[in-house]
């Protein structure tokens, strides 16, 4: 009985939605997942079981939901016509000799006369309420003009007399300082999931917008400023990006771009506020920058992070007083061979870090030197020999790793 194949350690397959090539970890095999191009919900496959990459089946169709019968409309009332208000009319006239009876007008029509004396009991009705309501007023006042007899006139007042004194005032009422209510707290910001937080960053207008998406922003801001002059401010464009590989919460991506068809490395790394880039490690390969130091002139220094291993020298080649490093950058066709003087302060801490020193996995060291090397932050500098030959000296090993520096 044949034994199942064995499952490789890093899947490769291509998306069913939109044929682009991606590469997840074994332990992601029969997932769902959202594509990191085409956004397209796709199950990765199964070598285990023998599944391909497949689309998740859609859902059936939806269950009609019956409508409830709309009631039937209720007609309104008929409106009530308001009733007129009571007469306050005077006493009636004398009776008036009566007219002879004209000619009686046809069914449906009121006659002339009829019309003429409902406006006038109207008016007079008006005319009525108007004088009542001016007589109550009149009654309810509490001032009465005075009256004056024309046999007894009211003496003017002595030069002497004293004017009455005025009434205390009321003091002023004071009423209780109200404070504006306070405005509520700002909302907490929405925490983005890895591929979002990136796709965030390189499309920030600019660097100030970038910040947010950054680790340690505090300390970088002012070199993404520096940056911003020199280069050039505004989003960073791409043509695609991929997911390379998770480690220890750390999800590594590929960002391809023009100039760059093989990609750069991105690092997104987990924080208490969520996914965040660094920043330091993408804009140096983003830019290119060791490509460029090592094609410029002598004289330059600058830190750069790299993959470094030791280079044996070729076979017939002189005793020196130097050690040969091969040294690259995550990105193809870029490796440079570097020396550094065998009485170096700097040797010591590289031979600790092949020992497993500074608590660092022998065996892991071991597999790093087997392959591109190990990731390291060192220092270089661009010198030139007697002849005029230029070469690059490793002054310094920094640290080990290229995560962002810590706080």
């Amino acid at each position: 009985m044949s034994s199942a194949a064995p499952v490789p350690p890093t899947l490769h397959f291509d998306c069913p939605a939109c044929g682009v090539t991606l590469a997840v970890p074994a332990a992601a095999a029969g997932l769902q997942g959202p594509c990191p191009r085409c956004w397209q919900e796709i199950i990765s496959p199964d070598p285990a079981q023998g599944i391909p990459a497949r689309l998740p089946a859609p859902p059936g169709p939806p269950v009609p939901v019956p409508l409830a019968e709309a009631p039937a409309p209720v007609e309104p009332p008929p409106p009530v016509a308001p009733e007129p208000p009571p007469s306050l009319a005077p006493e009636p006239p004398a009776p008036q000799p009566q007219p002879e009876p004209a000619a009686v007008a046809a069914p449906g029509t009121a006659p002339a006369s009829s019309r003429g004396w409902w406006a006038l009991t109207w008016i007079v009705t008006a005319v009525a309420f108007g004088g009542a309501g001016y007589y109550l007023r009149m009654l309810q006042s509490d001032e009465v003009a005075p009256v004056i007899s024309k046999e007894a006139s009211p003496e003017p007042p002595s030069s002497n007399s004293r004017p009455a004194p005025m009434p205390p005032q009321p003091e002023p009422v004071k009423r209780p300082e109200t404070t504006p209510p306070s405005e509520p707290p700002p909302a907490p910001p929405v925490k983005l999931d890895s591929d979002h937080t990136l796709r965030a960053f390189l499309e920030a207008p600019d660097w100030k917008a970038r910040m947010q998406y950054v680790v340690i922003p505090e300390q970088v801001g002012e070199l993404m400023e520096k940056r911003a002059a020199e280069s050039g401010d505004g989003p960073i464009a791409y043509t695609g990006i991929s997911l390379a590989t998770i480690k220890d919460g750390t999800h590594l991506y590929i960002v391809r771009t023009t100039d760059i068809p093989d990609g750069v490395v991105v690092g997104v790394v987990p924080t208490e506020e969520g996914p965040k880039v660094d920043w330091e490690a993408f804009i140096g390969f983003y830019q290119d920058d060791f490509r460029k130091f090592y094609d410029g002139p002598a004289g330059q220094k600058g830190i750069f992070m790299l993959h470094v291993k030791p280079s044996a020298p070729p076979e017939g080649e002189a005793e020196s007083h130097f050690l040969r490093f091969r040294l690259a950058p995550p990105m193809p066709n870029r490796d440079q061979l570097a020396w550094i003087r065998k009485d170096s302060p700097a040797l010591p801490k590289f031979r600790a870090v092949t020992e497993g020193g500074a608590g660092l996995n022998k065996n892991e060291v071991a597999a790093a030197l087997a392959g591109d090397g190990v990731p390291m932050v060192i220092a270089l500098e661009k010198k030139a020999n007697g002849v005029g030959q230029t070469f690059l000296e490793i002054t310094d090993f920094i640290k080990v790793g290229w995560g962002p520096a810590a706080k």
